[in-house]
């Protein structure tokens, strides 16, 4: 038996019986909850008046009610009337009033539980009547006996289990043995020293505010002081000096109060203490003084206390050792908060704050010189302090002797890498320190031998910053930067693992474990300075909330006060206090309207999971309210923001009610919202795979509480009731109190601005504090589900789909090439199965799909069961569409047909080997082959179709026509004849069989190793002839170069018209691209390479990605957009060949990614390539996650390479310097290069462009516009990418022109498109991982030199002559000018310079300007470096009016047309785009012989203005043929 005495009980303490004393705070309105019930008290039911109960002037004083059966009565007591009973009926609420048979002068009395025994005690004695029946005044006096001790008694207290009864007073505690109530034994008396005070029930008085109080801090507004009894039914009883009460008990349907960062109205700014410093390190809130402690570095440390009463931030000590030039990290008070330990360099600073208006040092305590004090644990018997010696790892410290502390021990970590120790903590056993390293990681010790720590573990991450270890759990929150947050299970010390891996908004700083460790508060540097994390599913956190404050930039840290209950966050300039909870709590009425097209009208309990197809009604009702509260708005929180109603949800201001009309898109993907399905207990996670099918909604409500004439009154402050009443009307006048007395929400610089002139700081603050508390932002939150309910995953259980829609339709689909669907008569649904039985749809009632599911669906395999995966395809019109992928195994959902095999007695092989010796030919003879038919076994007797397939070319394929072999497959029969050439080769055959829904597959093998007599076979070895050096002519190396490289230089054609303007940008890379190709192979080293394999599997995945059209949207230009004209051959391979080569490469590699999709994931590795998340290097949409790979490689440059390089760390920290915009495009180059899909998507896109004549130096132009931007080239020096609008989507669609999915296989062709221009873009500016060479490089558009190497411009104009029957091709030379004398190129260039690393050449063409010019650029070696071709044509007013397509160098907003049929005497190129779209070819249209045969040119000086049936060509197509219109 436990017996929990106080002596002198303060007012707000109380008792229960089990001996624990609970300290409760005010709080005006909240849970009254009693054995699962809740009380309301909005009007009483009945009451009844004291003056009714007795005629005289005093009132009742006691009161306590009856047990069951008479529990509608109580015994109530008066000094003037005695006992009296008062009884309550139920059925019309009238109160009676009965006598009691006693005249007793009461000074206690208490109703014993499960019993009818009423024990009364007055100044002398202690009586015992049992009542037997109020209504009619029975009542037996059982047995009465003197008290030990004469005086008032304060309680009766009973203890059933050993049958006690407490009888209490001033003295001490009576206690009787009441076993046998006819003959009552006093025991013993435990004495007193002073008054003691003991109640049985919970609750207290607030005389200040005319509350009833109860044990969860919920109350009742009552004019006078109370007498409580509560009773076990549905009714409490309250008796005041005026009137009894009754009220009536309801059900509870409470809100779950859970941590909030969003409370915003009650939000307090200190900032009048703190300075604007970069950063802030530690703080701490101490649990005995409450005192906030900030290390604030070179200021030192701040020591704060909070006004109780206006909750205003105060300085009361600053303590700041030197050196005062250094950041003070570490300020950490411990001993009841008498001492304090200040952590600044590679000092420990020991301070007596027992008297914080004059701090002490008592001693200190260095460590090695360079290092720097992070972090410090102190040890629950105050001998030992742990602390984070940076480069001295983990040290240890006795301080038994604060004037004398020595370091008794000290390990650092022994990885390979060398970092800093920043943070470190125990758990509550404190035998392990858990130690973070930056860069390194978790490092685990074991410390139960103080002098000799042992590394235990380790757990090897990238950031590190901070640790917070669970005193109740086995886990550890580890802060990982950049890298978001990690949750390490430590439960084997020895062995510790990562939970889980999550990706947090920006980089995290420092975190703390609120609410039982449930939730975790983090500070972090983007997006919002904290976040509120949710733990209660540890496995799978979710960030529920974001606080963010003026968007300044990061949190810096965060402390909580003891209680949990209140958040003081650190920024640059303040510190924010935070409420956590609200101040005010509802009970909840949530209707189920309807659900789909039923009305149901019922009432939800909270917490239960809606779903989508219902309609929602949700009400909230004040608990106890002492204020009146009124709702002015409803905000959706979402996307970590306060948002508008989404149109499914809806508030009437009128009904306060929240009015939700679910659909599926409630099931939002907002980040703030989305949760997996394994994130609540009551869903099945397996069942949701892949499929957002439940997420986590908020809806915020603005609540306003009604202020009082009061409120305002404070006797520490002097407020009288007089005053109080003055600041009320003040603040109405101000326009802070509606007339309505609401508070208006405003800020506490605007009550500081219209009230200082008034009222005094303090006061002002007090003033503020009070308006605060009456506004609240008040969460609710509830979870939407799928109604579309798909549980066939377990093959152990019988499947079933349940949803609240009437028709319900599933697909399936099979690879063609794995099996198909059998057609089948299913019963009560509709069928559809299409021609190649690869897809089959089944559409009616939920309860018939559940039937056809249940029996099987008919399936014929032409391979494995175990290697076929079908997709099935949930849809109910309701909800979202589910797709998931089941084994062709499935026992319940698929049937399969038995299956053609092979014999395991009689192979292929060893039937050809019985008819032919060794499986061997003659060569130069004929041969036939017939097969057993008992090679294939066919048990139910289906006709068979055999199909033969050879091998060639490291595939099997079917047997070409006219080819020396031939298979007759209804006769089983091979014959041909062997030629020679096919001595000592092997033939493989592969024959299948099908029944036309199952096959088989087996092989033999031909060798033909016999030769006839008559044939002689002679090798004939052709021997290489010697190669021959020439010597003598390296001094004429640029011309050799020039004239035989061309292909290194010479760029594809450019077409412009006369009236255009001309701009072209070249960027002069110099050595960016090699230190940029430098930094990204050392960070290429510890990339994930799997990662990155499987992230871009993962976007191959997605099933429903919209179709990405690869348009952008069309910009102003502010240059010219160039086209290239390309020049056609004959002897290519033709684009459709093309698209069948890739369709079948690229569904293969498709293939085998399915096929690889649900292997088995490998265990978490102890390594760096476990700590990554499943989402880094690609963003959401497909693209590379730039901002990331940027963030590494900066992190990576400075841990890894000493010499600091100013220039490049400065391009690093530019995201649009050429150094960190090559750094993006090789990664997305050699990230191509890893996936083979990606490969083989570019390689078409390549062969595509050199089948379309452009060269294979920019064959990128076919799919981009190169759009130069003169304004901006000081900030960006490329030229702008932009990608031709809907290209890939034509190509693709014509490339699965002749499947039947061809919309799906484009759709999911195109889910890479993003990553892929990605790639092209980097090859078009020169990202690639080309070596440097001895002469500069074209790289993409880009040149590799510097500008000082650039020597001249050259250019040429290209004629005709005709000699004879012969032409010849020459150039003249026009020109040679510095870049500075440029007078003397051709009058259509109108500017040629060099700006930051780039050349401009700037023109317009006129129409003396026609025809080709060649601009040569030359370095200072006379290296030809780069050749650009340029052909202007005419252009007249007529043509203006026929263009369609935009003028390739313009800058005009009118677009401009190319006419295809014109006047003869006039020529036009088409760009390639035209080509293709309008599928025709180029010709002369002139039908002179001179212009049927190709012509050779000669460059003269003179212009061709008016020879406008003159054709140009490349040089290199001499040879080549005309292509006819």
């Amino acid at each position: 038996m436990k017996i929990v005495i106080d002596f002198g009980l303060k007012y707000n303490q109380s008792f229960i019986l089990e001996g624990e004393i609970k300290k409760y705070k005010q709080k005006i309105s909240c849970q009254l909850s009693y054995q699962g019930t809740l009380w309301f008290a909005s009007s009483p039911i009945a009451a009844k008046s004291q003056l009714d109960i007795c005629q005289g002037n005093k009132g009742v004083t006691l009161q306590q009610c009856l047990e069951p059966p008479f529990q509608y009565c109580c015994v109530i007591f008066s000094a003037q009337c005695g006992l009296q009973f008062s009884c309550l009926n139920y059925e019309n609420h009238e109160v009676n009033l009965y006598s009691f048979p006693a005249n007793i002068q009461v000074q206690q009395m208490y109703i014993q539980s499960q019993t009818q025994n009423f024990w009364v005690v007055d100044a002398n004695n202690l009586y015992l009547f049992q009542i037997q029946n109020p209504l009619l005044s029975q009542v037996v006096n059982k047995s009465q006996i003197p008290k030990q001790k004469s005086g008032a008694t304060n309680s009766f207290f009973y203890y059933q289990g050993i049958n006690r009864l407490f009888l209490v007073n001033k003295l001490g505690v009576d206690v009787y043995d009441i076993q046998n109530t006819d003959q009552i034994n006093f025991i013993f008396t435990i004495p007193a020293k002073t008054s003691i005070s003991m109640i049985a029930i919970d609750f207290n008085y607030q005389t200040s505010n005319k509350q009833l109080l109860f044990a969860d801090k919920c109350s009742i507004t009552l004019p006078k002081a109370p007498t409580l009894n509560k009773i076990t039914t549905d009714l409490l009883y309250v008796s005041t000096e005026d009137a009894i009460q009754i009220y009536q008990i309801k059900e509870t349907n409470y809100n779950q109060i859970l941590p909030s960062v969003v409370n915003i109205p009650q939000i307090i700014v200190y900032d009048k203490f703190i300075s604007a410093l970069q950063y802030a390190y530690s703080c701490q809130y101490t649990p005995y003084k409450n005192y906030l402690l900030s290390a604030k570095g070179t200021e030192g440390v701040y020591i704060f206390q909070e006004d109780p009463y206006s909750h205003a931030l105060s300085l009361i000590q600053n303590i700041n050792p030197p050196n005062f030039t250094t950041n003070l990290k570490l300020a950490k008070t411990f001993n009841n908060d008498n001492n304090l330990v200040i952590g600044r360099d590679n000092h420990l600073y020991f301070y007596d704050i027992s008297n914080i208006n004059n701090p002490q040092q008592i001693s200190t305590l260095s460590i090695s010189i360079g290092n720097s004090i992070r972090s410090a644990y102190i040890t629950k018997d105050l001998k030992k302090i742990i602390f984070a010696g940076d480069s001295q790892g983990v040290v240890i410290a006795d301080i038994s002797n604060l004037s004398a502390p020595q370091i008794i021990a000290s390990k650092y970590q022994d990885l390979p890498i060398s970092s800093k120790c920043s943070d470190l903590s125990m758990d509550a056993t404190e035998k392990y320190v858990y130690a973070s390293y930056n860069g390194q990681g978790l490092v685990i010790y074991d410390v139960h031998n103080y002098t000799n720590p042992v590394i235990l573990s380790y757990i090897t991450t990238y950031g590190g910053q901070n640790i917070r270890v669970f005193q109740t759990k086995p886990l550890i929150v580890f802060a990982d930067g950049i890298y978001g947050l990690k949750i390490i299970d430590v439960s084997q010390p020895a062995s510790p693992f990562i939970l889980v891996s999550f990706r947090t908004q920006g980089s995290l700083k420092e975190c703390s474990l609120i609410y039982k460790e449930t939730f975790l508060l983090c500070t972090a540097r983007f997006r919002g300075q904290l976040q509120l994390i949710d733990l209660r599913d540890v496995k799978n956190p979710n960030i529920l909330q974001v606080f963010n404050y003026q968007d300044i930039d990061g949190g810096l840290n965060i402390c909580v006060n003891s209680e949990k209950t209140v958040a003081y966050l650190g920024l640059t300039t303040s510190v924010i206090r935070l409420n956590l909870f609200p101040n005010i709590n509802f009970d909840m009425d949530i209707q189920l309207v309807s659900e789909g097209e039923v009305e149901m009208n019922t009432l939800l309990k909270v917490g239960t999971t809606f779903k989508v197809g219902q309609q929602i009604q949700i009400n909230l009702n004040q608990v106890y309210p002492s204020k009146q509260a009124y709702i002015n708005k409803v905000f959706y929180y979402s996307d970590f923001n306060m948002q508008d109603l989404p149109y499914w949800a809806s508030y009437s201001q009128a009904s306060q009610s929240l009015i939700l009309q679910l659909d599926k898109n409630s099931l939002q993907t907002s980040s703030a919202n989305q949760l997996n399905s394994n994130q609540t207990n009551s869903i099945n996670s397996t069942q949701y795979r892949n499929q957002l099918q439940i997420s986590q909604q908020q809806f915020v409500f603005s609540v306003s509480q009604k202020l009082s004439k009061t409120d305002f009154i404070n006797s520490n402050l002097n407020i009288t009731q007089q005053q109080s009443q003055q600041i009320f009307v003040d603040c109405i006048l101000a326009n802070l109190i509606t007339h309505d007395y609401f508070v208006v929400q405003t800020s506490q610089e605007v009550v500081n601005a219209l009230l200082q002139n008034k009222y005094q700081q303090n006061i002002i603050d007090y003033i503020y504090y009070i308006l605060s508390q009456k506004n609240n932002y008040y969460p609710i939150n509830f979870l939407v589900e799928s109604s579309l309910q798909v549980n066939i995953d377990d093959e152990n259980i019988a499947p079933s789909i349940q949803t609240i829609s009437s028709q319900l339709q599933i697909s399936l689909d099979i690879d063609s090439k794995q099996g198909c669907f059998i057609p089948y008569q299913y019963s009560g649904v509709l069928i559809y199965l299409n021609s190649e039985n690869n897809k089959i749809q089944l559409q009616g009632d939920v309860a018939s799909i559940n039937s056809v599911i249940n029996s099987g669906i008919r399936v014929a395999n032409f391979v494995n069961p175990q290697l076929i995966q079908l997709t099935i395809t949930i849809n109910d019109s309701v909800n979202y569409v589910i797709t998931k992928t089941i084994p062709a195994t499935h026992k319940y959902l698929i049937k399969l047909n038995q299956p053609i095999s092979n014999n395991p007695s009689l192979s292929l092989r060893d039937d050809f080997a019985l008819k032919f010796s060794n499986s061997q030919l003659y060569i130069l003879e004929s041969f036939s082959y017939t097969f057993n038919p008992q090679v294939f076994l066919n048990p139910d007797g289906r006709t068979l179709h055999y199909t033969a397939k050879i091998h060639i070319k490291d595939e099997y394929q079917t047997l070409p026509q006219q080819y020396w072999l031939v298979f007759q497959q209804e006769q089983r029969n091979f014959f041909g004849s062997v030629s020679s050439s096919q001595f000592q080769t092997v033939a493989r055959i592969m024959i299948n069989v099908t029944d036309g829904y199952t096959y088989a597959i087996d092989y033999f093998e031909m060798h033909f190793d016999l030769i006839p007599i008559s044939y002689i076979l002679l090798y004939i070895f052709q021997i290489m002839s010697p190669i021959l050096g020439i010597l003598g002519l390296w001094k004429y190396k640029s011309l050799m170069y020039n004239n035989f490289r061309k292909d290194n230089y010479i760029t594809t054609k450019i077409q412009v018209q006369s009236g255009d303007e001309i701009l072209l940008q070249i960027p002069l890379l110099g050595k960016n691209v090699e230190i940029a190709q430098q930094i990204w192979k050392s960070y290429f080293k510890q990339v994930n390479k799997a990662q990155v394999l499987q992230e871009l599997n993962q976007i191959l995945e997605k099933k429903d990605m919209d179709n990405h059209s690869m348009c952008q949207s069309k910009q102003d230009m502010a240059a010219s957009t160039i086209k290239h004209m390309p020049v056609f051959r004959k002897k290519q391979e033709t684009f459709y060949k093309l698209q069948n080569k890739f369709a079948q490469t690229y569904l293969r590699s498709i293939s085998k990614v399915k096929q690889n999709q649900d292997s088995p994931r490998s265990q978490i590795q102890k390594s760096r390539k476990s700590t990554i998340s499943s989402s880094l290097y690609f963003n959401q949409d497909g693209s590379l996650n730039n901002q990331f790979i940027l963030e590494s490689v900066r992190e990576h440059c400075s841990q890894n390479f000493k010499e600091k390089d100013f220039i490049t760390e400065a391009q690093l920290n530019n995201s649009k310097s050429m150094i960190s915009r090559a750094i993006v495009g090789l990664a997305a180059f050699q990230f191509s290069e890893l996936h083979q899909i990606s490969q083989q998507i570019l390689g078409f896109l390549k062969n595509v462009a050199l089948q379309e004549g452009y060269l294979e130096i920019d064959w990128y132009k076919r799919y981009v516009q190169i759009i130069a931007q003169p304004k901006n080239i000081h900030q960006d020096q490329f030229p702008i990418i932009q990608f031709s609008e809907d290209c890939f989507n034509q190509i693709f669609q014509a490339t699965f022109q002749k499947y039947e999915d061809k919309e799906e296989k484009k759709k999911q062709s195109l889910q890479l498109v993003p990553f892929i221009k990605q790639v092209i873009e980097a090859i078009a500016l020169g990202f690639t991982l080309d070596g440097k060479g001895m002469v500069p490089k074209i790289r993409g558009e880009c040149i590799e030199t510097e500008y000082h190497d650039i020597k001249s411009i050259r250019s040429y104009r290209p004629i005709q002559r005709a000699i004879y029957c012969c032409f010849k091709y020459n150039y003249e030379e026009l020109v040679e000018k510095e870049f500075h004398q440029n007078q003397e190129l051709p009058s259509w260039i109108q500017s040629l310079d060099i700006t930051n690393s780039v050349i401009l050449i700037q023109g317009k063409a006129e129409n003396k300007d026609i025809g080709e010019y060649v601009l040569n650029l030359y370095n200072k070696k006379n290296f030809l470096i780069k050749q650009i071709r340029i052909q202007i044509s005419p252009c007249s007013q007529t043509i203006n009016q026929c263009l369609n397509v935009l003028s390739p160098l313009m800058n005009k907003s009118q677009s401009q047309l190319i006419p295809i049929e014109e006047s003869v005497n006039q020529k036009y190129f088409l760009n390639p785009k035209q080509i293709r779209q309008n599928s025709i070819c180029l010709s002369l249209t002139n039908s002179s012989p001179q212009n049927i045969n190709f012509r050779k040119t000669i460059f003269r000086e003179d212009s061709i203005q008016n020879n406008y049936t003159t054709n140009y060509y490349n040089e290199e197509t001499e040879q080549d043929e005309i292509i006819q219109l």
